[in-house]
């Protein structure tokens, strides 16, 4: 093992992730899918291998309860994303573009997180990559309550009326893994029980939301990339479950 891989493993061991769950085995399915990454939804478009699905739901959730060690996900949601994004670039993620958070000025008085997620992302998705976007909401949104997905979503992206939560789509090409992922926060008079089905009212919700261009480096991947399923251990079972047959 050289230097670089040796550093790389102590800088994921050395993360503080919490006390590690029980459950089961976590099994991906091929081509088209989604899956429920602790507070975020992750769509695959067909093409993206099992061992590359496996890499990015692993290192967004290392990111995730990195993050969430070291500050509160929903009341301190600028210092989270500013140790989520460090911890994701450390693991070998690069960023080839981004926008800054801004405030989304909804054109009716009243407004979903759906819609403010599908206008985001469409501006750097292709079609394809829209489209699952839009058919992994449409899944998760059809869930029943009680399903392990919807509460595992729901319980990590928000805490009543205050939240924090990423919605992605991820292609490959080329051996060449993007991750087009978009970043959102929001504070709210609304009751919020299920996320993505709540009505937000305009006048009284801030809504905020940035985007990123991702690529995943191998090469700096490759070196962790056994660190992170050990230090992830029974986590990855607990907090990445998937999504019903998207179709």
């Amino acid at each position: 093992m050289d230097e670089s891989t040796r550093e790389g493993v102590r800088a994921v061991e050395a993360l503080d992730l919490g006390s590690e769950p029980l459950f089961g085995p976590l099994e991906l399915r091929e081509d088209t899918s989604a899956a429920v990454d602790s507070g975020s939804l992750i769509s695959f478009t067909s093409g993206v291998s099992a061992e590359h699905k496996m890499d990015v739901l692993h290192s967004v959730l290392l990111s995730q309860l990195a993050a969430t060690r070291q500050h509160d996900r929903h009341r301190d949601a600028e210092n989270w994303y500013t140790l989520y994004g460090t911890t994701l670039e450390q693991v070998g993620w690069g960023v080839n573009d981004q926008t800054g958070f801004s405030r989304f000025l909804p054109p009716a008085s009243r407004f979903t997180a759906p819609s403010t997620v599908v206008e985001l992302l469409e501006r750097i998705c292709s079609e394809q990559e829209t489209m699952v976007v839009e058919t992994a909401l449409n899944a998760l949104k059809q869930l029943d309550d009680r399903d392990r997905a919807a509460l595992l979503f729901e319980c990590e992206s928000h805490a009543g009326g205050i939240g924090n939560f990423q919605v992605a789509a991820v292609s490959e090409s080329d051996n060449n893994v993007i991750m087009k992922l978009g970043r959102f926060r929001f504070n709210t008079s609304a009751g919020v029980t299920r996320l993505l089905l709540v009505e937000f009212p305009s006048d009284d919700t801030e809504f905020l939301r940035g985007s990123q261009i991702l690529q995943l480096n191998e090469a700096v991947y490759s070196r962790v990339r056994n660190a992170i399923a050990q230090k992830l251990g029974d986590r990855a079972e607990t907090y990445i479950i998937q999504l019903p047959d998207l179709g």
